[in-house]
């Protein structure tokens, strides 16, 4: 039964409703609330009576049921499952095991490592989540000390970046086509954080690369397959391509020893690399050796570092030769790259460093142009 007030009001199974208007002479509204969701809805008519009569219709609509008044239910996808469909699209799609796997890591990290992947429901993942995190972190260190701050402004971004690539629209689209219910995650993903200042690579002081060569004769001596990694990081390779490298990628081009990477590596595309042709006899000479008929390195590592334990003895050797950067393997193939920069240029340095962007040479390895030696002002 319905008890009708005049002014728009009027009292329909037991709860009162107004009438109102956006706008003058336009068509009239109701608030209709149901299982703590209210709603807004246009009744189609400016005119009182036939309103009325159409909010009647709706009230009864909604409160009995037939309508979809109420709110879904939140979706219950944990990112244990999530976790387990990425593992099996990405592997699908041609991403390394360890890169999926470090991924994941760094995800967890962000919610942290102590929460439990089975009963996290993707819903938890808001602003929020990405604000805490930050905090967390920040916590951790000295944020008087402006070198740490931004070492790790850096690393926060990284973090970030890698674990939301699990949410990438591409993902997304096949984790709901598994059946997934994905629910909104813009907020988690598109939550800012401080940036760190961009700032240019800066080459070591004289005199240490000058002493890390003068130990490395005596290294040839006392420890060949240290020497080795040694040339390799010269001949601007990565750490796990030096891990990888085999003698098969030794080739003559024109008369020039050439290492050909094919598409299995970093930047996805075939490279050739120049080798010096004093580090080319010095590898002729390991080979003749007869240490390893596939790999350029000898196995000495464990499972996914394939070479670890000489890697682990060479950053070590640096650091004892003066090398005190933070990243050792990068800080010896930026000094080749600034080398060859300024012999030939930085066309020939961004190709043999394999980047896309001239930027990412100058701003992460090869520095700006050197000061003239004699500089002055006037």
């Amino acid at each position: 039964m319905s008890n009708e007030v005049s002014n728009g009001q009027f009292v329909h199974r037991g709860r009162k409703f107004t009438l109102f208007r956006l706008k003058p002479g336009g068509d009239y509204f109701i608030k209709i609330q149901k299982n703590g969701v209210r709603k807004q809805r246009s009744l189609k008519s400016p005119f009182l009576v036939e309103a009325r009569k159409t909010a009647k219709s709706l009230v009864d609509q909604v409160l009995l049921g037939d309508s979809d008044w109420s709110p879904p239910a939140p979706p219950t996808t944990n990112l244990h499952k999530i976790f387990q469909k990425y593992r099996a699209v990405a592997s699908k799609h041609g991403l390394a095991e360890r890169t999926v796997e470090q991924n994941i890591s760094e995800f967890r990290k962000v919610i942290g490592r102590q929460s439990n992947l089975k009963t996290y429901k993707l819903t938890e993942l808001t602003g929020k989540t990405i604000r805490d995190f930050f905090d967390r972190e920040m916590q951790k260190i000295n944020v008087s000390n402006e070198v740490v701050r931004q070492q790790k402004l850096r690393s926060i971004r990284s973090t970030l970046r890698q674990a939301r690539s699990i949410f990438k629209t591409d993902w997304v689209k096949r984790y709901e086509d598994a059946g997934f219910t994905i629910p909104n995650l813009t907020e988690f993903i598109k939550e800012k954080v401080a940036k760190p200042q961009d700032t240019a690579h800066t080459q070591v002081e004289d005199g240490v690369f000058e002493s890390i060569e003068a130990a490395a004769k005596q290294l040839k001596q006392t420890d060949p397959e240290l020497y080795i990694c040694h040339l390799l990081a010269k001949s601007t390779l990565r750490r796990g391509e030096i891990q990888r490298a085999e003698w098969k990628w030794v080739i003559q081009l024109n008369g020039q020893p050439t290492f050909r990477l094919n598409a299995n590596q970093k930047g996805k595309r075939p490279t050739d690399i120049p080798i010096d042709v004093e580090i080319y006899s010095e590898l002729v000479d390991w080979q003749n050796q007869g240490k390893d008929l596939q790999y350029i390195l000898p196995a000495n590592g464990w499972y996914k570092e394939r070479c670890g334990y000489t890697c682990k003895e060479y950053d070590k050797w640096l650091r004892e030769c003066g090398l005190s950067t933070g990243h050792t393997f990068h800080e010896v193939r930026a000094r080749s790259l600034h080398n060859i920069r300024e012999s030939y240029g930085m066309e020939v340095a961004q190709r043999i460093g394999r980047h896309t962007d001239p930027i990412t040479t100058e701003r992460h390895y090869t520095g700006f142009k050197k000061y003239p030696t004699n500089f002055k002002v006037v």
